[in-house]
């Protein structure tokens, strides 16, 4: 099971990854033919960008079994579950898709087998 919430999570990583590199992209694009951009798009890109590099911190503080990855990527997904739902109710139905997988790994995050990883991998790093 943890390997599935750390390929999720690495698949979030990827996907808001591409998400700001298309959205800079198409912001240079937009600026390169005197075109404005409002700051609105800037700024999102820019929440988004920090979003998905607390994802890749925690994320690897997971692989590398950390209790703060796991603490941390559990707050980050009930974040992105927020979001998602905010979306939902605005109508938007697609993301439905991501807040299943945030529920997902946050329920994953919290069984007693990843938990007790998690305390096997402290206890053997104090020797």
């Amino acid at each position: 099971m943890l390997k599935f919430v750390l390929g999720f999570a690495y698949l979030q990583v990827t996907a808001g990854a591409v998400l700001v590199v298309t959205g800079v992209v198409e912001v240079f694009e937009r600026l390169g033919h005197g075109q404005r951009v409002s700051d609105g798009v800037v700024t999102g890109m820019t929440v988004i960008g920090a979003v998905v590099a607390a994802l890749l911190w925690a994320a690897i503080g997971v692989t590398r079994g950390r209790e703060w990855g796991r603490q941390f990527l559990i707050a980050m997904e009930a974040l992105v579950g927020l979001i998602s739902l905010i979306g939902v109710v605005n109508g938007e139905p697609l993301v439905i898709i991501l807040l299943a997988m945030a529920g997902f790994m946050v329920y994953a995050l919290c069984t007693a087998f990843v938990r007790s990883w998690f305390a096997y991998k402290a206890y053997h790093r104090q020797f």
